[in-house]
Parts: structure tokens; sequence; C-alpha cells
């Protein structure tokens, strides 16, 4: 028993050893420019220790994103906690507060998601990632509506679950705009993201009936800086690390149709 409790402790840690050596080469190289080689010989291992744990590259990014996306969730729940918010209206106030921080402070994971979803050479992975996020996203969404019913924080009458996967809808639409424009693949306006923010905003609010909403706290110049920020992190990126398939900028298609190795 001793035994195999020890082996699956290795195991674990093997397999954490694989995500941390993965997470850095994807973060500094990119996914597409990053291969299993370059994993296995970074931690010395076996291709077949590899392929124990994870089936494929494919798997290996979900799995980290998926990682990534839990414990971020986590840090924010414990961060509004802390915040003691006095109703559902105060927690959404400091979700949209602790999340707008985030993005300022860490455009590196921030660009590394935007990356993995949207680029055209990850399109294969792209509605697999999004399935998984959406689930998440709505799963949020419908515990925050209803706990705003519940408190009268909304007024709404709606089903929490419609509300709920009709507004992750609308921020998919509105996310992809954003991403494509750091990632360099459109020339939209900077300064329509913050409208689009705002009337989203407005546009959530009215939906559920909100009673007594609170003003967009973020202006224009605070959510143009940071767009810009991570829009010069993406340049940069893609400077210093070349896309090895020759991906086209303010092209949705690569120009050879190339595949992540």
């Amino acid at each position: 028993m001793k035994k195999q409790n020890l082996n699956k402790q290795k195991g674990r840690e093997r397999r954490e050893d694989i995500l941390n050596c993965a997470s850095h080469f994807f973060f500094t190289k990119g996914y597409d420019t990053t291969s299993i080689h370059d994993i296995i010989d970074k931690l010395g291992i076996a291709k077949g220790t590899f392929y124990h744990h994870f089936n494929s590259k494919e798997e290996l990014l979900m799995e980290l994103i998926k990682s990534m996306s839990d414990e971020m969730t986590r840090e924010m729940f414990a961060a509004v906690e802390v915040k003691n918010p006095k109703n559902t209206l105060d927690k959404l106030k400091i979700v949209q507060e602790l999340h707008f921080d985030r993005v300022k402070k860490n455009p590196e994971t921030v660009f590394f998601f935007l990356k993995a979803i949207y680029l055209p050479e990850n399109y294969a992975l792209k509605a697999k990632l999004e399935r998984e996020i959406s689930k998440r996203d709505i799963t949020f969404l419908r515990e925050l509506i209803q706990d705003g019913k519940n408190d009268g924080s909304f007024s709404t009458k709606l089903p929490s679950e419609f509300l709920a996967e009709s507004i992750a809808a609308m921020c998919n639409v509105q996310n992809e705009k954003f991403a494509l424009y750091i990632l360099g693949m459109n020339d939209m306006d900077p300064n329509l993201i913050y409208e689009n923010k705002k009337n989203s905003y407005h546009l959530f609010s009215s939906i559920l009936e909100i009673k007594d909403p609170f003003e967009f706290s973020f202006s224009k110049e605070e959510i143009r800086s940071s767009v810009e920020n991570l829009r010069k992190f993406s340049l940069e990126f893609e400077k210093q690390n070349p896309t090895k398939n020759g991906l086209k900028r303010n092209s949705l298609e690569p120009s050879n149709g190339g595949k992540a190795k």
C-alpha cells in the first residue's frame, strides 16, 4: 500500500513538473513554437513518460489552462471574501475591479490566454477551449444572478440559466474583438473597446433589472492604457519569438496553414 501511494505521489509530481515546464515554454516561446521535444529534453525524461501523463501537446495546453483558470477563480473568490461585500451588487463591482486589476498587472498571463484561444494556428483548439471556459463562466454567472435575485440586487424574473448563457455569449463576442486587436489582427479604434465595455455594463444592468446600478468605474484613459500595454506586450513578444508557421498579422488566416508541432 505504501509503495502504491509513493508511486501515485511520484506520478503527481512528475505530471506537475511537465505542466510547469510547459508553462515556462508556452509563456516564453509561445504554444505554437514549443515542441514536446523541448519539454522532455528540458526535464530529462523519456517520451514515453510524457505520453503516460498526456496524450498530446493539445491536451497539455487544455490541462494547463484549466489549472490556471481554477487558480485564478480561487484567488478571485478569496479576494472578494476579504472585501466582505454587503450584497451581490457590491460583489459584482468588486469582481469587475479585481478583473481589471489582474489584466493591468499580469499582461503575460492575459496574452497567453488570448494567443492560445484566438490565433489562427490554434483554431483547432478554439472550440474546445471556449467550451471549457464558457462552462465555468456560465456556472459563475448563474450563481451570481441567482444570489442577486435572492438578496434583491436584481429584479429580473427571467431564468438564471438563460440569463447566464446569454450574457456569456455576448461577452464572448466582445472578447474576441478585444483579443484580435491585442494580437494585432484587426485595426479597430481602441476607444471602441472602452465604449463597448461601458455599453455592455449598461446592457447587463438593464437585462438584470439592477435596482441601483453603480457607475461604470473605469475611465477611457485607464482602459486605453491597459489595452495599449497589452498590445505592446503582444507585438514585442512576436518580435522576439517570430511564429514558425508564418502568421500574417491583420489576417485571420495563417500563410501556409501550418499546425503546431
